[in-house]
């Protein structure tokens, strides 16, 4: 999204509900605004698994988010990165949570859809509440998804 703050973390509220009920640590690295613990608390979440890191500088970025995943100790690691990533290092950090069996989801620019990229899932959010699968391993959509507000 173009646009922090339009939906993006409500899409993974269900699993960060499961996950952190089911005592398993979540991170957010270098969220764009501080999460706002009432709404994660009444969405169920347990903020006693969430480990949120940062503001951190360009060059620790990448390569605490490349750790954070790759350790096996967050089972989703949520990122804003704070510049465009290469190819190379969107592979670097698909390797590093698949050796730690970790989910990540990383909050990109729109400009970044053409990049070539080896995520399984790539989705667009589109105000007020669309979203266009850009790439979906297995499956082709066609078409946007309308979200219900």
């Amino acid at each position: 999204s173009d646009y922090p703050g339009q939906g993006e973390l409500r899409l993974l509220i269900p699993s960060l509900r499961q996950l952190t009920q089911d005592q398993q640590y979540v991170a957010l690295i270098n969220p764009v605004w501080i999460p706002y613990a009432p709404a994660l608390t009444s969405a169920g979440v347990d903020l006693s698994y969430v480990i949120c890191i940062g503001p951190l500088d360009k060059a620790d970025h990448l390569w605490t988010l490349e750790q954070v995943l790759r350790s096996g100790h967050c089972r989703a690691v949520l990122a804003w990165p704070d510049r465009d990533l290469s190819t190379k290092e969107l592979r670097r950090l698909q390797l590093a949570a698949e050796a730690g069996k970790s989910s990540g989801f990383l909050f990109r620019s729109s400009q970044m859809k053409q990049q070539n990229s080896p995520a399984a899932l790539r989705v667009l959010i589109k105000p007020p509440h669309q979203l266009d699968v850009i790439k979906c391993r297995g499956r082709y959509f066609g078409r946007p998804l309308q979200l219900r507000a």
